[in-house]
């Protein structure tokens, strides 16, 4: 299987693996939003911070296929 390397010394996660945990982070936010639990209160916290982990994955993620190898 191929997988991409990132260039962050501090991140040793391929490009694979950061795109498969954003993938996880999306169908854990998409099964919160279409189930019948009313969101309020702290689960309405936690999609914020869903959200802005799956925006820092996909950043990571980004940057990682924009640096030349």
């Amino acid at each position: 299987m191929h997988t991409i390397p990132t260039r962050n010394i501090e991140d040793d996660r391929t490009g694979l693996e950061l795109l498969q945990e954003a993938r996880g982070l999306t169908e854990i936010l998409g099964a919160t939003l279409t189930g019948n639990t009313p969101v309020d209160g702290r689960m309405r916290d936690g999609l914020a911070v869903l959200l802005d982990l799956l925006a820092v994955r996909l950043a990571q993620l980004e940057a990682s296929l924009a640096e030349p190898f």
